[in-house]
């Protein structure tokens, strides 16, 4: 009796379950196939022979055109308040400093890291532990501030950088001028968009002045350092007439270390010009090189 019992009972609680698999995105199936629970690998043999990838088109932005960053207002609600608006802050800015030229600045983001680490392990409820917490992202945001800076600045230096005169052969043509010149930013000290780098910002000169003598006369002025990289440049001419002769380019254009200039003197004169450059840290504008294809 108690045999018939468990029989009858184990009838009765059977249970089939069916698995049925909707294929997305791939190919479309002509019929739809029903499996038991002991047919998983038949359902994943058939999955795998009607699924196909399907491609889509995605459009690739620099971070430099985009204005903000869709990020959700409530991703580091956690930290709570100010830590939050914090957090998010450093986030902005080390996505951004990734996306620069420079390689210093790249190498920032993982102090960034570290100060974003501290804030998450932050006991929000030690008051010396918050106080020197948003001392380091104050310190970070106004680092991340100055090296906008930079990154503004060797953009705009090279887009008031005339380029050189190419002659049918390829070569860059050495053009003698009789007036002044100039390439670069100019009196970047005095311009108050770049005040946060007036410490890095260097102006090195040189008066080129020689009297009258017999024949022709030629000098040379050599200005910057291999560890500085040149923003801007100017040559002066301290006479009104044009009896100061010329100059000619032979080394040296915006972001290289060194420019130097030639004057020529015309016949039984002398001369009087002025040489003057602007200067930044080579370390620190040095740029990643480019990746060959």
């Amino acid at each position: 009796m108690l045999e018939k019992s468990l029989v009858t009972s184990s009838d009765f609680a059977h249970i089939d379950i069916h698995m049925e698999i909707d294929r997305l995105k791939g190919k479309e199936s002509t019929e739809r196939h029903i499996f038991k629970t002991d047919g998983f690998l038949d359902a994943y043999n058939k999955f795998q022979t009607d699924f196909v990838m399907v491609p889509f088109k995605a459009l690739l932005c620099h971070y430099s055109v985009i204005s903000s960053f869709p990020l959700p207002p409530n991703q580091f609600g956690y930290l709570g308040g100010q830590l939050a608006v914090s957090y998010q802050n450093l986030y902005i800015a080390q996505t951004e400093l990734i996306s620069f030229s420079m390689v210093q600045a790249a190498s920032f983001t993982h102090r960034i890291a570290k100060v974003c680490d501290e804030i998450k392990q932050l006991d929000v409820g030690n008051e010396d532990a918050v106080i020197e917490i948003k001392k380091h992202v104050q310190e970070c945001l106004d680092d991340t501030e100055r090296w906008r800076l930079r990154h503004g600045l060797r953009l705009d230096a090279l887009k008031l950088s005339p380029s050189k005169p190419i002659n049918e052969t390829g070569r860059e043509v050495e053009a003698s001028y009789q007036h002044e010149g100039s390439s670069g930013l100019l009196d970047v000290n005095g311009n108050p968009k770049y005040d946060l780098l007036k410490d890095e910002i260097t102006t090195q000169r040189e008066h080129f002045r020689i009297g009258w003598k017999h024949g022709c006369q030629k000098g040379i002025v050599l200005l910057g350092k291999s560890d500085k990289q040149i923003i801007g440049f100017q040559i002066s001419s301290h006479r009104n007439d044009n009896s100061n002769g010329s100059h000619k380019l032979h080394k040296g254009s915006i972001l290289d270390s060194e420019v130097q200039v030639e004057f020529i003197l015309g016949f039984d004169r002398g001369c009087d010009w002025g040489v003057k450059v602007w200067v930044v840290p080579k370390v620190m504008y040095d740029v990643k090189p480019e990746i060959e294809s």
